[in-house]
């Protein structure tokens, strides 16, 4: 008969234990992450909001696209007229990558 050793981790309790705190780490990663991503969308909102209305037309937006340039659902489609196109994110990526290699 063979035993299996399930060493102690914090406070004497075994690796079922530890398996909880792994998830309550990646938890905290992931929302890192999201507060790191909400955090870079926030810059772009204000360092587009602080241009004028000129410098903004020099580049090709209005004051209403800014929230959608800053939260990546703003797509330019040469065949439109850079018409505004708001759509998810995963599909504007994908939009821009396409508009890219024509």
């Amino acid at each position: 008969m063979s035993a299996t050793h399930v060493s102690p981790t914090l406070y004497g309790r075994g690796s079922e234990q530890a398996d909880g705190f792994g998830a309550i780490g990646a938890g905290l990663k992931k929302l890192f992450a999201r507060i790191k991503s909400w955090n870079e969308r926030r810059a772009t909102f204000l360092e587009l909001e602080a241009l004028d209305d000129r410098i903004l037309a020099d580049i090709g937006l209005t004051r209403g696209e800014i929230a959608q340039v800053a939260t990546g659902h703003y797509v330019r489609n040469r065949e439109e007229g850079f018409k505004l196109a708001v759509m998810p994110a995963p599909a504007a990526n994908a939009a821009r990558e396409e508009a890219r290699a024509a």
